[in-house]
């Protein structure tokens, strides 16, 4: 089925999803044309089961930043096309991974996983559907879909669905990229009983065309699609699929929050006119809780060139016309939980859990046997954990805040690896500015290495077999953050010992020197009349040899690639245009983006594995990028135009963030964004 077939299909869906709110709620229509904070809040599951408070995303502040690679000072490398594999520039802020399946780890700030899914509770039906496309041909045509449907039953139990759809030719030969995500959620929450859920379903087709040959030689006479590429008959297929459950029973008591007023001093007549009124209003006052959490994961990656003997690969191992990597991940966990309440009215105001977890797993590749009449084989390899969980904290809005972690592994095949993590956060609720806050926070944590990075085998390459000592790392990290004055900064620290990484073959290596890094980081926004300005700045040095700097080095010793400095800003004007003959109003926003790193060495890629590894040979960098938006907002609808790496051809030809991958070309964009709420 092709690209514009797919997307009309979606048209009906689309339709539903949007009249179905208004039929429903046609009986109690408001004329008001704002969202209300009354009519819908969100919020999202963080790691120690809190419900933490997100906004709704209905204005057009940061609606130019479709991408997720670049949303919110984010900084990533990656292969130039929407939707591509990439990795972060961040070492100290590197995004959660939620799965140890590494073959798709470059493609996490795509994919939907329940904990990075939103929870709504809404008063009236919800939905907003988002569309945002590049002015090209259709060669080289790029689309974003997102709609989200939110509704809830009652006061207490909401449905949520959410899908996206990135599908993008590529401004270069065979990199098309059609990436498919949905995910159906739901919330209850009452006095005694609490249930959160999410299931996930994620698809992710890739072509691989192991990079432009003529990467140096970038002339703006050529089209993009007259380069030669490297491979023109290779294909990633993934498909992952999660779910979560949690769901909780609060143990405490019912407390009268109006008491009979004291009957001493009281006429009789008073008190028995007080008796026949008298209606006790109860609150339930939450002391303990008994939780339990279910996860699961399947994941599978599959990897075919129909021309596997083109000289790419440094050995195929199957002399076939046509021959395919596959691997696979399944992960099943259950975790029971007891937790005592943090209660205000204690002068000691803390809480506490503990856990006990189990879960199961299963992974393996498939084998082909060349020499034998039989296909394949797969290697499966059973992985088994029980852990046990204690934690101590205190999330009251106090002076302080804390929180304190540890985990052990009590059998299985992560025997005796532990971890614990915890911050202490000083809030100066009392001073000028209350919003502020001073955290140290720190951790530790041992872990043995999934099987797959220690054990794997490849038609296209030579696999590996190795046996690796447990990494283990600490870190230490000291901030500072104010929402009154838009700031955040801080200092980071980390000593990770027996790091693990890909090397300039793509295989696995392990670093035997401890692996240091220290960062700094500032985030600032400015506000001065009708002008913003955001800026993300970060600096991060790691203690180890590198090229260029020292007499000594040794490329063996080489283990991460990222530059030193990045820097990030997004400054516009915004102003609103009224209309008095009609009463309407339009809501501009006029500015630019710019993305800079300083020079370094780019990461390499391989499309056999979708994983990034060292190279020591290409440096690039110091390039800024550039884009130019005009955001607009008119009653429930946002619409965009945008102009995607606007500076092209100002300073060089060195737009490239990885190995024989260069960014786009100057791009031109147009977008919507609908609010359904009546």
């Amino acid at each position: 089925m092709t690209t514009k077939k797919k997307f009309i299909s979606l048209i009906p869906l689309c339709g539903f999803l949007l009249a179905f709110p208004m039929v429903v709620s046609a009986a109690n229509k408001d004329k008001e044309d704002v969202v209300a904070d009354s009519i819908i809040y969100s919020w999202m599951m963080g790691d120690d089961h809190a419900l933490v408070s997100v906004s709704v995303d209905t204005t057009p502040e940061g609606f130019q930043q479709f991408n997720p690679l670049f949303r919110e000072g984010n900084n990533y490398s990656f292969l130039g096309n929407l939707g591509s594999p990439a990795v972060t520039n961040y070492y100290f802020a590197k995004p959660f991974s939620p799965t140890p399946f590494f073959f798709i780890t470059s493609l996490n700030p795509y994919l939907f996983h329940p904990s990075n899914r939103r929870y709504y509770n809404t008063k009236r039906p919800f939905a907003n559907l988002s569309y945002i496309s590049s002015l090209s041909s259709k060669e080289e045509l790029q689309q974003d879909l997102s709609i989200l449907h939110t509704q809830n039953v009652n006061e207490k139990l909401n449905f949520v669905f959410d899908f996206n759809l990135i599908s993008s030719e590529g401004q270069y030969k065979y990199q098309k990229n059609n990436l498919a995500g949905y995910s159906f959620g739901h919330s209850y929450l009452s006095d005694l009983y609490s249930m959160h859920s999410q299931i996930v379903f994620n698809t992710c087709k890739l072509q691989q065309n192991g990079g432009v040959n003529e990467l140096m030689y970038y002339n703006e006479d050529v089209k993009t699609k007259s380069y030669t590429t490297y491979l023109d008959k290779a294909n990633t297929k993934i498909r992952n699929r999660g779910g979560f459950l949690f769901h909780e029973l609060s143990l405490g008591r019912w407390i009268v929050t109006n008491p009979f007023p004291d009957t001493i001093a009281i006429d009789t007549a008073i008190i028995d006119s007080l008796k026949t009124s008298y209606r006790p209003r109860y609150k339930f006052k939450r002391m303990a809780g008994i939780s339990h959490e279910l996860s699961f994961e399947d994941a599978y990656m599959l990897y075919s060139d129909q021309q596997p003997l083109n000289g790419y690969y440094d050995s195929v191992r199957d002399f076939r016309s046509t021959t395919l990597d596959s691997a696979f991940y399944r992960n099943l966990s259950n975790t029971f939980s007891v937790e005592w309440k943090e209660i205000p009215e204690n002068k000691f105001k803390f809480g506490a859990r503990i856990s006990i977890q189990t879960e199961m797993g299963w992974n393996g590749f498939l084998r082909h046997l060349p020499d034998s009449f039989i296909d394949s084989t797969v290697l499966r390899r059973p992985v088994g954990n029980n852990y046990i969980h204690g934690a101590v904290f205190n999330r009251l809005p106090s002076r302080f805040n804390y929180f304190f972690h540890y985990r052990y592994c009590t059998e299985g095949f992560n025997q005796s690896n532990f971890s614990y993590n915890g911050y202490v956060q000083r809030n100066f609720l009392k001073s000028r500015d209350s919003t502020s806050y001073l955290r140290f926070a720190g951790g530790f944590e041992m872990h043995r290495p999934e099987h797959m990075i220690e054990h794997y085998y490849s038609n296209y390459f030579m696999g590996w077999d190795s046996n690796f000592v447990d990494p283990h790392s600490q870190r230490v990290e000291l901030s500072f953050g104010s929402q009154k004055k838009s700031m955040t900064t801080g200092v980071f620290y980390e000593d990770y010992f027996n790091f693990i990484y890909f090397n300039r073959s793509s295989v696995p290596q392990q670093r035997k020197k401890v692996l240091s890094l220290f960062a700094v980081y500032l985030n600032k926004k400015f506000t001065v009349w009708k002008f913003v300005s955001k800026h993300y700045l970060s600096y991060q040095r790691l203690g180890q040899a590198r090229p260029g700097k020292s007499d000594a080095y040794n490329p063996d010793e080489l283990a991460l690639n990222m530059p030193e400095w990045n820097y990030n800003t997004s400054t516009y004007i915004q102003f609103p245009v009224h209309f008095k003959s009609t009463g309407g109003r339009i809501d501009f926003q006029i500015g630019f983006d710019l993305r800079y790193t300083s020079e370094y060495f780019l990461y390499g890629y391989n499309p056999v594995i979708n994983q990034f590894f060292l190279q020591d040979v290409y440096k690039l960098g110091n390039y800024p990028y550039l884009d130019a938006f005009l955001n607009l907002k008119i009653k429930h609808l946002r619409l965009l135009l945008k102009s995607e790496h606007t500076n092209m051809g100002m300073y060089g030809k060195r737009f490239t963030s990885v190995w024989h991958y260069p960014l786009n070309v100057r791009t031109f964009h147009i977008g919507m964004s609908w609010i359904f709420y009546n």
